[in-house]
């Protein structure tokens, strides 16, 4: 089975009144979560992966609508944040432009408007993932090979995932790593890191349903193998 994971441009990206060279200079990161997804489908052994970072390659929607129809895949996977919901927007329209595929969406955007993701008058999705998304990915894919379409729409994690240390490392390798590159290092490429998920505080004004209010960390001996 073959699967194509996207991170969107972020050609329309909602962003606040900041000086233009903060946006210029920033840098580009390595999208991480797709990454993570990306390495636990390939350990399943079940699946062909490929990743599609249209930030780090400067495609346009349409660019990335034809990488996709080029990789022939048999589900289509984007990540979703609020800021970044018009470009992933296009994007489907690119893919549905060229392919009959499912395409399932997930990310922070997704947890928050599940139902408004696989709405037609909202993203339009075929499928929405909630929370932490290796292994209820792999349970989705699952479900629609066993040709199982459209019977379940929103996947939700049956639970948050304690041991951190048994994920593999993110499928940096599926990724034009040399592009990635970061305001605060001069050397080049650069790359970014995870060390736990939630966050041991509890301020009221924050909402992080995506990886809970408890606070997992990986041990120290993982993080510097990775």
């Amino acid at each position: 089975m073959r699967i194509v994971m996207v991170n969107p441009p972020n050609t329309y990206e909602l962003v606040g009144n900041d000086p233009v060279i903060i946006k210029e200079q920033q840098g580009v990161s390595p999208p991480l979560g797709i990454l993570y997804i990306a390495a636990y489908l390939q350990q399943t052994g079940r699946y062909e992966v490929h990743v599609i970072d249209a930030q780090a390659d400067q495609l346009t929607h349409a660019q990335v609508g034809e990488r996709v129809e080029q990789l022939r895949p048999d589900v289509v996977g984007l990540t979703a944040m609020t800021f970044t919901l018009i470009d992933v927007k296009l994007v489907m329209r690119e893919i549905r432009k060229r392919l009959t595929v499912p395409i399932v969406v997930g990310g922070p955007h997704v947890v928050i408007y599940p139902n408004e993701t696989i709405s037609p008058d909202g993203l339009g999705a075929d499928y929405a993932v909630t929370g932490e998304a290796e292994i209820t990915m792999d349970h989705l894919l699952q479900h629609i090979a066993a040709g199982k379409n459209g019977s379940k729409r929103i996947w939700k994690q049956e639970e948050f995932i304690q041991e951190l240390d048994a994920l593999p490392f993110p499928a940096r390798e599926l990724t034009p790593y040399h592009k990635y590159y970061s305001v605060l290092c001069k050397e080049t490429p650069t790359t970014t890191a995870f060390s736990s998920r939630g966050c041991p505080f509890s301020c009221q004004f924050c909402d992080r349903p995506a990886l809970g209010k408890g606070f997992r960390a990986m041990t120290d001996k993982r993080v510097v193998d990775e």
